[in-house]
């Protein structure tokens, strides 16, 4: 039986097509593997919410809107802390956030900390850890699969650089802008599409492909993301923003399970002798065991 874990993520996220999400259902229904794998990664994504790592989806953000009484603990507790759902919230049109964020939400799941390692690894979206997670426990692949090396992926946000100024509206540097900022920001649905607009403007920039794709991982869509970061790669000029592009580009691979192809991602980042290069010498080298 073939599995569904990578599509565990944009299930979860409601970016399936109907049909795909009626076939991923009828899966689950008869895949106790699967079905175990998706609860652990609801889990995941609920604690996200309930810390602060994850925003409330678009689609829940508009249901909430119109029936407050309708979040969740973890959405509860989440909107009483997150001043950005707040504001989607109020936007959406029916009543307030404040109005969710019930008195009694769970003080305890607003107050957990999270260990320094799932810090690094949860930046705004913790499906894209459920998803590598969930590959790791429940389909094991090989002595040396991807899923081996799961410790060692680092699913999280780039540094965001905004130099202030006069800006043109309708260009490509003001979309360019408005796209970071968004990143920047944790929003990665928003940001998503904004690059989409700033590369409408701009086909093939690669600094506009390197963000994108890093937030089509960062949201669990690893092979999105690696059609993003590849022709980044192809078409960057400056070495440091290229072994920037194939570095993430391995990640998006490791995290699809797609060994081989992260080798080669990460042999050509060893070629250019950049900042990542001894990282990715020790990746390889575990690969090659």
């Amino acid at each position: 039986m073939n599995h569904i874990i990578e599509q565990i993520a944009d299930y979860i996220e409601n970016r399936l097509t109907p049909e795909v999400h009626r076939e991923v259902e009828m899966h689950l229904d008869k895949c106790g593997e699967c079905a175990a794998a998706l609860a652990f990664a609801m889990k995941l994504r609920e604690e996200a919410l309930a810390q602060g790592l994850a925003h409330i989806r678009p689609d829940r953000i508009v249901a909430l809107s119109a029936d407050r009484h309708a979040a969740t603990p973890a959405e509860a507790a989440h909107l009483a802390a997150c001043e950005s759902c707040r504001g989607e919230m109020e936007w959406a049109g029916s009543g307030t956030a404040e109005d969710a964020a019930t008195e009694d939400a769970d003080e305890d799941s607003r107050r957990r900390t999270t260990p320094s390692f799932a810090r690094r690894w949860w930046p705004a979206g913790a499906v894209a850890l459920a998803a590598v997670v969930a590959t790791l426990i429940f389909l094991p692949r090989g002595p040396r699969d991807a899923g081996d090396l799961s410790g060692r992926l680092r699913i999280e946000p780039l540094p965001v650089n905004i130099s202030r100024g006069a800006v043109e509206p309708g260009t490509f540097e003001a979309a360019r802008l408005r796209a970071l900022e968004l990143y920047r920001d944790g929003n990665y649905t928003n940001a998503r599409r904004a690059f989409d607009e700033a590369l409408v403007l701009a086909p093939g920039d690669a600094e506009m492909l390197l963000y994108l794709g890093s937030a089509e991982l960062i949201q669990g869509n690893p092979a999105g993301a690696a059609l993003h970061l590849a022709e980044g790669a192809r078409r960057a000029e400056e070495p440091p923003l290229r072994e920037e592009l194939l570095w993430q580009l391995a990640h998006a691979h490791l995290a699809a399970g797609k060994t081989g192809d992260a080798t080669s991602a990460l042999e050509q980042v060893v070629a250019l002798e950049g900042r990542h290069a001894d990282e990715a010498r020790g990746l390889l080298a575990e690969i090659r065991k």
